[in-house]
């Protein structure tokens, strides 16, 4: 398992290192957008301020959709500046990703932030704060070549189930919950990784979260961040899921017939013959007739026209897909 998992990581790696534009929807772009904010500050700049506007990218970008409280951002803000300097809150956060003691990171994990409308404590942001940690952590990744795991629950989900084909035993009794995602998570790349450069040339910890996000994204039929708006309108027009326009409102705007909840998921379509040539695709009437994930597959490698704009997206994703099949469904 250990081999397999390694050669999808290889073709991941290697789609993460193509060209990216901040003017996409893509995750890889995205990353690149979030990481630009990052890379682009000084220590002049370095505030606050600027703190929130880096957590309020994240939390968009990523569609964390935080609870937040009245004045969360403010005081995650503050805690994190209050850590010192920029570089030290990256050493503090990069030491706790290699399982040392760092109290103000412990504390930014276990800690609620703000204050809710009847004045009760506001929330934990463990998956927010874990992001802005792993960008921090990512600017210095030839100093940190573990960098810091991303806390998000699609890794969350297929973790587990990594866990287990690896045959790795118990997993972490620490009972805080961010130690022991990331106790866990650390000891999957000692088990993958023999040394802290086997990693493709990405950090550790981000190639394995890029793994897990993706097997996690096949899991709920999801593909929309992993593909351009071109790629995903002709994907989802080759599978026959597109919403039937009703006409104009009083407005002039175009009106359309929406899919009933289930069809908008894209968990269960089925069709009477291959997706090749012409398509008859049906909305199931029985949810669990038979899941989208296998006309996937299908559309890839039998549609008459390919469903990307660029072939090498295709490949990789074929593979993935194939991938989590055998080892996820």
């Amino acid at each position: 398992m250990k081999e397999i998992v390694l050669e999808i990581m290889c073709s991941i790696a290697e789609h993460l290192k193509v060209s990216v534009a901040v003017d996409k929807r893509t995750y890889n772009d995205q990353r690149a957008l979030i990481n630009s904010i990052f890379s682009a500050t000084s220590d002049r700049e370095y505030n606050v301020g600027s703190i929130m506007l880096r957590l309020t990218v994240i939390d968009s970008l990523y569609a964390t959709n935080a609870a937040y409280s009245y004045f969360s951002i403010e005081e995650m803000a503050q805690r994190i500046y209050d850590m010192g300097s920029e570089q030290e809150a990256t050493r503090q956060f990069a030491s706790y990703a290699q399982g040392n003691n760092e109290t103000a990171v412990d504390a930014l994990f276990d800690e609620p932030f703000g204050i809710r409308k009847n004045l009760a404590e506001g929330s934990k942001q463990v998956s927010l704060l874990s992001k802005y940690a792993y960008y921090c952590v990512l600017q210095e990744s030839q100093k940190y070549p573990m960098g810091f795991p991303i806390y998000d629950s699609l890794a969350k989900e297929i973790y587990p189930k990594l866990w287990a084909k690896l045959d790795l035993g118990v997993k972490s009794t620490e009972e805080k919950e961010m130690k022991a995602y990331v106790a866990d998570l650390r000891k999957i790349c000692s088990a993958l990784f023999e040394r802290e450069t086997d990693s493709f040339g990405m950090q550790q910890f981000d190639l394995l979260d890029a793994y897990l996000w993706r097997m996690g994204k096949f899991s709920h039929g999801n593909l929309s961040l992993m593909l351009e708006r071109t790629d995903y309108v002709r994907f989802i027009t080759n599978l026959g899921l597109q919403a039937e326009e009703r006409g104009k409102d009083e407005n002039g705007h175009t009106v359309y017939e929406p899919l009933p909840e289930y069809a908008k998921r894209m968990r269960c379509i089925y069709c009477d013959k291959p997706l090749t040539g012409k398509k008859k695709v049906k909305i199931a009437e029985d949810p669990n007739t038979v899941n989208v994930d296998d006309l996937v597959l299908c559309e890839f490698v039998s549609g008459e026209k390919p469903p990307f704009n660029d072939i090498r997206n295709q490949k990789t994703l074929e593979e993935m897909y194939v991938h989590w099949k055998q080892y996820y469904k």
